[in-house]
């Protein structure tokens, strides 16, 4: 197996992520709405760090999970690398209703590439897990760097998942993914969450991603809220 490079996210500041839908041609209206339900439930998280006065200092994705221990507070799932600092901001740039959103990190796994973070507001975007296993069918959101503008922009790909490595295990995803993708939410054919894009591997001329199973997501995201 070739070794596993944690997935840096972009480290520049951008004017602001276009909405670049990149999904497989169908007028099947159906799969529109299937497509723009995926979109509602994934969000552009931005990180603020004092060294860039203001600036973005890079950027990742995430993925609305459920209510927090609080009334008004809504949870979010990412890779922990992408909100690995506690002394940056990090902020929701494309989230509930457009409105950028303040977020905190309210637990990060100490076995895996997860953490999941809090915010102030009554999202009502639910996500339900997924079994993940090789040959399923799944679709990859984020917001991947654009090489030529160096803008994040929403991206939806579908692919498969291939052979699974490991312990924590991990699942190679075929679907197209770049930098700033980090964090972002894999899903199977019902909407439902099948994993999170935390690494990829250099080799070949080529680049691929992997995914955390759900289920790491979930047992966080359970600590993160048990009253």
């Amino acid at each position: 197996m070739r070794s596993l490079v944690v997935a840096l996210v972009l480290a520049a500041a951008c004017s602001g992520p276009n909405r670049t839908v990149v999904v497989p041609p169908s007028p099947n209206t159906d799969e529109r709405a299937f497509v723009g339900e995926l979109i509602r439930r994934t969000t552009r998280i931005d990180a603020y760090c004092p060294e860039q006065g203001g600036d973005i200092s890079w950027w990742g994705s995430g993925v609305w999970i459920g209510p927090g221990r609080e009334k008004g507070k809504w949870i979010l799932a990412t890779a922990k690398h992408v909100v690995e600092r506690d002394d940056c901001t990090y902020k929701l740039e494309e989230a509930y209703l457009g409105t950028p959103l303040e977020a905190r990190v309210v637990l990060r796994s100490t076995t895996h590439d997860v953490a999941v973070i809090e915010t102030d507001v009554e999202a009502d975007i639910w996500t339900r897990p997924s079994h993940p296993y090789v040959g399923m069918r799944v679709w990859v959101v984020g917001y991947p760097v654009q090489v030529l503008t160096g803008e994040g922009s929403l991206q939806v790909t579908s692919g498969r998942l291939a052979v699974s490595y490991g312990t924590p295990e991990l699942f190679r995803v075929t679907a197209e993914a770049f930098f700033g993708s980090s964090g972002g939410p894999v899903f199977d054919d019902e909407a439902r969450l099948v994993g999170l894009l935390v690494a990829l591997s250099r080799g070949a001329g080529q680049m691929e991603w992997y995914a955390v199973p759900a289920t790491e997501v979930f047992r966080l995201y359970n600590a993160a809220t048990v009253r």
